[in-house]
């Protein structure tokens, strides 16, 4: 299932208007709470954790990238 980042959100919000914007980000930490006590074979939780953060950090680059005024 691909991934939705949120700038893409902000740059249909960019086209209707001049002002700075802020974008809001699901909160990373929310998603960790998906991977509950059950061990998923061969993704530990460890590593579940270290992905989720890289792609926490590349959606809030990607919207200061795009002029985010505040993410």
């Amino acid at each position: 299932m691909p991934c939705t980042y949120t700038v893409k959100y902000l740059r249909v919000a960019q086209k209707f208007t001049l002002y700075p914007l802020k974008q809001a980000v699901i909160a990373s930490f929310i998603f960790s709470l998906v991977y509950n006590g059950k061990t998923i074979e061969n993704y530990s939780r460890a590593q579940f954790l270290n992905d989720l953060s890289n792609e926490a950090e590349k959606d809030v680059r990607q919207c200061l990238e795009a002029g985010a005024e505040k993410v």
